[in-house]
Parts: C-alpha cells; sequence; structure tokens
C-alpha cells in the first residue's frame, strides 16, 4: 500500500506541479521542457509567428495598407501646381483664295492659393484614418494570435488532463486487479468487484474523451499555422497549476483611462466625430471662397518654326456655395504683336440645390448624433472593464478555491488509503476517491486556463497587446 500512497500522491504532484510556464504566462511566452516527438518543441511566441506569417487575410491587409499609404502619401500633389500642355494644328480651305493654317501650343500652370482649409483638413483626416486602418490591422493580427494562444493553452492543458487521466487509469486497473484477486479469495462481494469495473471503465472512456478533444485542438493548431493534418507538433512549456493570476493594482477608472486612449472603437468614433465637426464648418462656412491662379504661356504661327509668343493669367475665385454657387474671375494677356487683353466674368446659380439650406442642420445633428454615439461607446467600456475585472476576481478565487480543494483531496486519498489496508472502508470508496482527485486536478487547470482567458480579454478591453497586461497592472506603462 506504500505504493499506493505514492502513485496517488503523485497526481497531486502533476497537477501543481511548478514549471517555468507559471513565469512565462504573465510575460505571454511559454518556457521550459517539451512534450516530446520527433520535432523540437514549439513555443507560444514561434506559433504566434508562424501563424501570423502564414496567414493569407493578413497578407491581403498588408498589401491593402501599403497601397492606402501611398495613395496618401501621393494626395501631397493636391498643394502643388498642375501642369497641362496643349496643341492645336487648324486648316482652313478657302475656295477660290488663299488657305490658311493656325498652329498653338501652350503650357498652362494652375496653382491653389487658398481654399479655406480644406485641403489641410482632408489632409489630417486621411492621415487620422490611416492610423485607425494600421491599428485595425494590428487588431486583426491580435485575434489571430488570440485564436493561436488559445489554442495552443487548449492543448497544453489537455496534455496535461490526459496526464492525469492517464495515470488514473493506470491506478484504477491497479486496484481492479487487486479487487478481482480478492474476489477470488472471497474476501469482497460480486457487486463490489463490479463497480470496481465500472470505475476502470469509466477511467478508460475519460482518457478516451481528452485524447479525442486534444487531438482536434491540435489539429486546429496545426491549420492555424499552415502545417499539414500529419505533421509533427510539439509543444514547450506547461500551463502552472500553482498560477494565481494579476494583482489588480489601478482601480477600474485608471484601467478605463488607458482603454479610452487605446480602444479602436473610440478612436474610430472620434474620427467620425471630427468629420461631422468638419461637415458643420463647410456647411457654416460655405461664403470662404476658394483662389486659385492659372498662367499660361504658348507659341503661335502659320507654320513651323512659330513666331509669334504669349502669355495669360487668370485669377479664379469661387464660393462653393450649394444653393448660390458664385464663381468669378479676372484676366489679363498678352496674345502677342503688342497686344495687352484683360478681362473678368462672373457667373451666380440661383437654387441650383434647395436642400442646401437644410446642409447646416443637417451637420448640426449629424455631429450630435457621432458624440451621443461616442459618449455611448465609452459609458459601455467603462462598464465592460468593470465587469470584466470582477470577473477576472472572481476566475482567481474559484482557481485558490479549486487549488484548495485539490490539496483536500489529496489529503483524502492518503487517509483513506491508510483505511484500506487496515480494512476500514471498501476498495471501491478508495477508487472513487482516486477518480475525484483525477477530476478536481483536471478542474483546476480549467480554471487556470479561465483565469488566462480573463486577462486576454482585459486586454483586448483596453486595447493594449497580449502579455502587455502585467505592466499596466503594476502601473509601469500605457499603451500610446
Amino acid at each position: 500500500m506504500a505504493g499506493t500512497r505514492r502513485v496517488a500522491g503523485s497526481l497531486l504532484a502533476i497537477a501543481l506541479l511548478g514549471s517555468p510556464y507559471a513565469a512565462e504566462t504573465q510575460s505571454a511566452a511559454p518556457a521550459g521542457s517539451g512534450t516530446g516527438g520527433a520535432t523540437a518543441p514549439v513555443s507560444l511566441g514561434e506559433a504566434e509567428a508562424r501563424a501570423l506569417a502564414n496567414s493569407t487575410e493578413l497578407a491581403v491587409l498588408r498589401l491593402r495598407a501599403r497601397a492606402q499609404g501611398r495613395a496618401h502619401a501621393f494626395g501631397v500633389r493636391d498643394f502643388l501646381p498642375r501642369l497641362s500642355v496643349a496643341a492645336n494644328d487648324s486648316q482652313t480651305i478657302v475656295t477660290g483664295g488663299p488657305d490658311t493654317r493656325a498652329v498653338n501650343w501652350s503650357l498652362t500652370v494652375q496653382q491653389p492659393l487658398f481654399d479655406g482649409g480644406r485641403l489641410v483638413v482632408r489632409r489630417a483626416l486621411s492621415r487620422a484614418q490611416l492610423a485607425l486602418d494600421s491599428r485595425s490591422y494590428a487588431d486583426s493580427e491580435d485575434a489571430l494570435v488570440d485564436k493561436v494562444r488559445g489554442l495552443y493553452w487548449q492543448v497544453l492543458v489537455q496534455e496535461e488532463k490526459l496526464r492525469i487521466q492517464e495515470e488514473m487509469r493506470g491506478i484504477t486497473a491497479q486496484q481492479l486487479e487487486i479487487a478481482r484477486t480478492e474476489r477470488r479469495i472471497g474476501s469482497i462481494r460480486e457487486i463490489d468487484l463490479v463497480e470496481a469495473e465500472l470505475e476502470a471503465a469509466r477511467a478508460a472512456l475519460t482518457v478516451g474523451d481528452t485524447r479525442a478533444l486534444l487531438e482536434e485542438r491540435l489539429g486546429q493548431l496545426k491549420e492555424s499555422l499552415g502545417m499539414g493534418p500529419y505533421d509533427e507538433l510539439a509543444l514547450s512549456g506547461r500551463i502552472d497549476a500553482a498560477y494565481s493570476g494579476i494583482d489588480m493594482l489601478p482601480g477600474a477608472e485608471a484601467f478605463a483611462a488607458i482603454a479610452l486612449a487605446n480602444n479602436t472603437t473610440v478612436k474610430r468614433q472620434e474620427l467620425e466625430a471630427r468629420k461631422a465637426l468638419e461637415g458643420l464648418r463647410a456647411a457654416r462656412t460655405a461664403f470662404v471662397p476658394r483662389v486659385s491662379l492659372a498662367i499660361t504661356v504658348g507659341v503661335s504661327g502659320q507654320r513651323y518654326p512659330l513666331q509669334d509668343p504669349s502669355v495669360s493669367g487668370e485669377l479664379v475665385i469661387d464660393f462653393p456655395s450649394r444653393a448660390f454657387p458664385v464663381s468669378a474671375s479676372l484676366s489679363a494677356g498678352s496674345p502677342g504683336s503688342g497686344q495687352v487683353t484683360s478681362g473678368s466674368s462672373g457667373e451666380v446659380g440661383v437654387l441650383e440645390d434647395v436642400g442646401a439650406w437644410a446642409d447646416s442642420a443637417g451637420a448640426a445633428l449629424a455631429r450630435e448624433e457621432s458624440l451621443l454615439k461616442m459618449q455611448q461607446t465609452i459609458e459601455t467600456l467603462r462598464s465592460e472593464i468593470r465587469r470584466a475585472l470582477a470577473a477576472y476576481e472572481q476566475k482567481k478565487a474559484a482557481a485558490m478555491l479549486q487549488r484548495k480543494t485539490v490539496a483536500l483531496g489529496e489529503t483524502r486519498v492518503v487517509i483513506l488509503a491508510r483505511q484500506l489496508e487496515l480494512g476500514g472502508i471498501q476498495r471501491i470508496d478508495y477508487m472513487r476517491a482516486q477518480a475525484q482527485l483525477a477530476r478536481d486536478a483536471s478542474d483546476l487547470l480549467e480554471d487556470v486556463l479561465a483565469v488566462l482567458d480573463g486577462e486576454r480579454e482585459l486586454e483586448k478591453l483596453l486595447g493594449v497587446r497580449a502579455g502587455e497586461l502585467p505592466a499596466l497592472a503594476a502601473g509601469k506603462g500605457e499603451r500610446e
């Protein structure tokens, strides 16, 4: 029975094994001894890197972001002069008279001088949109990393549970053989043997279920890493059942401030509110003109080489009101041969768009709506952070209670082993206690996994990358 006590106690040793993964859990990168296999064990960091490198969706997003960045860079062209070259060669055939030919080449340079700051604002909004798109790409990366991280942890948990349950099956098989011997010599009843056989069958079924779930999670992880279903994959590190979580030193309000500075949804709504504000300003300041200057130089004649130079300039002033658009121009030039010309023109549209009268009211309403949505999002985010913190503390408490349950269960098994030696209990009672200890140890691993998942949920609410929560909780950093 001393051997029985050693085997029984080893279940708790497996469940509470202090592995290097405890520290790595807090730094978001596992380490430790591998699980074995034909290939080198893959760490969590390596698995994440593989998944990112093999993601077709991320590759497409990278190309799209690159194209958008180039489009933004080329947008500076709106501030620069616009060049155009025109050529005209016309001939007139006159019956009974000399034919004529007119050839003209010209170069026009048009430069915007003033647009009421519209281009500057549009450029700023474009930069903000690029930043948001970049953050959205980072969020897509985080989503893939979260998926891989979750599968990685689940595989580790199922491997630990399988170790516990296989050892439990071995213990149950030993006890069943003893029970069969006891039945042959008549020291136990037939019903006692049947119950022992049922307990052994349950242990075998549990092992089968856990192995099937392990294979399923391992297959999903391989798929995320771009591996084939028959490729070998071994993981390094272990889930530390003694991990107690992170002490949340800052309060909910401090975390809410971090979230408001980083949360993608809030940032996007801030951009929408800014766009609405600019729309309101545009509706209220339609009288602010746009001014541009165009200079044309040319040369003309009846045949090559052309001999008659010309130069002209035009100042265009445009008032972009939708209801009453106004356009005016002043021009002057020298068409050659000592001539000087000047002129002016103007055009006013009358009620071209009567809906423009509602522009200001509509823009003000859109602005108010965007602000209300942003405020609602902020309040919702604050509530979610409070709930997530409370849920995280509850998960930590549940893991701590389950850890105590496992410790008490191990003590109970040791006591029952002694009583079994003395004949104070039936063997089936001891087998059931061993099975319960194995279940409690497996549940503890699930509880620790729930703590890790709770930490990642908080990180997502705060808008930070995986593994940044410990520094934030300690008040050592804040993501910008």
